[in-house]
């Protein structure tokens, strides 16, 4: 990985570079990394799942996927953390 620190230019996003904080040397660890992604959301149950890509993916609050289901944000925090817990248990083996 490499870090830019340059000012007053852009990069093919039109950001300023010195928005940019690093660039992956790498672009194939991406397809690695979905790859690894794909296989540990598939070892979800769909409820789990839509927790977790709606929170960790789209970005979204706990309370704004709360409202979304109709629960409470500490019921969806309870849901979310057992997810990533069964996620924990499925990468380590």
């Amino acid at each position: 990985m490499r870090f830019l620190y340059i000012d007053n230019q852009s990069n093919e996003d039109d950001r300023p570079l010195s928005e940019t904080i690093a660039i992956e040397d790498n672009p194939y660890k991406n397809f690695e990394d979905k790859d690894l992604v794909n296989y540990l959301l598939g070892e979800l149950s769909e409820n789990e799942k839509f927790y977790i890509v709606e929170h960790f993916l789209k970005l979204k609050t706990q309370t704004q996927i709360a409202k979304e289901i109709g629960v409470t944000q500490v019921t969806m925090f309870r849901k979310i953390d057992r997810a990533l817990k069964k996620l924990r248990k499925v990468a380590v083996g």
